[in-house]
């Protein structure tokens, strides 16, 4: 055998020994990790948070003792939590704003084990998401909200400058309309619509056009529904019918279909 071969397998075995002993550093370190008190997971994700979300569920992988927690929101928000197992809910009491980024501290988490874990932060930037697209957990929570606060219909909700549409030739029969798809909007969504307050000084009328707009005219205006800011299209052809179109960003996010404003009197 040539002292060359014989280097090489001594190298070798080296090697292998240093790969072996990397394994099993790495199944140690992974071992610790799964063992440790610590978040498994939340609902929604906190990179893709709904702004109509009522909760935030957060998944340990340890059952959690059942004490005093301190919750912290900057800015504010109103919120209460409940322990069950290994989760923690988060119930969100205050309407969120869309694309505002809000922190949550939690501390004083602790297992049944006495395991604790440091100060647990978050931070959301609430999402316009699509019902159909939230994950059902959410869903449920929002439909079990309602149960509790159903929709008390669109003359609980408090409407602002629909003077300035009157203005600018909308009737009282479209106002109407409006008010009722803006309501509509809140179920679709899932939310209690509380304000809805359009900002006079955005109103724009286009030019008519009707190679691009057919059988409409066109009112555009920012709109702000339970604080969140919307560029509202407001579509009408008659007197009486309107139709509303909502977009936040550069994406719709509802349309109402026509409304008939003579049939809400």
């Amino acid at each position: 055998m040539q002292p060359n071969d014989t280097l090489s397998r001594a190298n070798l075995r080296r090697l292998m020994l240093a790969v072996v002993i990397v394994c099993i550093l790495l199944a140690g370190i992974l071992i610790y990790q799964s063992l440790r008190f610590h978040v498994v997971s939340t609902t929604p994700s906190t990179d893709n948070f709904p702004v109509n979300s009522p909760v935030l569920f957060i998944d340990f992988n340890k059952p959690l003792a059942k004490t005093t927690l301190t919750t912290i929101w900057n800015p504010g928000v109103n919120s209460t939590y409940s322990i069950s197992g290994k989760r923690l809910t988060i119930n969100i009491q205050s309407v969120l704003q869309t694309n505002k980024q809000y922190t949550v501290t939690i501390k004083h988490v602790a297992s049944q084990t006495g395991d604790t874990v440091g100060d647990i932060t978050y931070t959301l930037t609430p999402k316009d998401i699509a019902y159909s697209e939230l994950p059902t957990e959410i869903q449920q929570a929002i439909f079990r909200g309602q149960d509790k606060n159903p929709p008390l219909g669109r003359n609980a909700i408090t409407f602002g400058g629909t003077d300035g549409l009157i203005s600018q030739g909308i009737s009282t029969y479209q106002t109407e309309a409006l008010k009722q798809a803006i309501f509509l909007f809140g179920q679709k969504t899932k939310t209690t619509i509380t304000t809805a307050v359009i900002d006079d000084s955005t109103i724009n009328i286009p030019p008519y056009n009707s190679d691009t707009v057919s059988d409409y005219f066109t009112m555009l205006f920012d709109l702000t529904i339970n604080k969140t800011l919307y560029h509202a299209t407001l579509l009408y052809g008659d007197v009486t019918t309107m139709r509303l179109q909502l977009t936040t960003g550069n994406t719709q996010v509802y349309d109402s279909g026509d409304i008939n404003g003579a049939t809400l009197q």
